[in-house]
């Protein structure tokens, strides 16, 4: 007699589970002298995504993924900028203060690890907006004097009075 629709194939529970990009890279890390390099402050406009500002942006999407990654390898963050000097083609790196993942099972502070991180990076693009390669917004705009990013003002125009007006 055929088997049911309905009935589960033999081994059907020993199926192999599938590798996750996540599972990959913790796997990868476990290996000694290996180190990663991650891009956090990449656009993820997606329903999961953690919103905050960020440089010239009032509000912008990022993927909490690095933060998750370190706290679940219990591996430190170590942020930093590389600047591209065009004029005595060089290049200025700039470094961050280590991040330490908190524990494993607290995944309540990937967004505080993840505010740390972008931090810093938002720092960085104020100071050298012409080599960050993503959009920066418009909505806020770089303060040299606070070292800050600030909500962006629009001036009105003044309307300059016709001679012989009355005032």
């Amino acid at each position: 007699m055929p088997p049911a629709l309905w009935d589960r194939p033999d081994g059907w529970r020993d199926a192999p589970r599938r590798t996750t990009v996540q599972d990959q890279v913790l796997a990868w890390l476990d290996e000694p002298g290996t180190r990663l390099r991650v891009s956090p402050d990449a656009i993820w406009e997606k329903k999961s995504a953690y919103r905050r500002p960020f440089a010239g942006a009032d509000d912008r999407g990022f993927a909490l993924g690095t933060a998750r990654i370190a706290r679940l390898g219990q591996h430190p963050i170590l942020p930093l900028v590389a600047v591209i000097r065009e004029r005595s083609r060089t290049i200025t790196v700039e470094w961050g203060d280590p991040i330490e993942p908190p524990p494993r099972e607290d995944d309540c502070q990937d967004r505080s690890v993840m505010d740390r991180i972008l931090d810093f990076l938002e720092l960085a693009v104020g100071r050298y907006p012409d080599s960050y390669r993503l959009p920066i917004g418009w909505e806020r705009v770089w303060d040299d004097a606070s070292g800050r990013w600030q909500p962006h003002e629009p001036r009105v125009p003044e309307i300059p009075r016709r001679l012989g007006a009355p005032v």
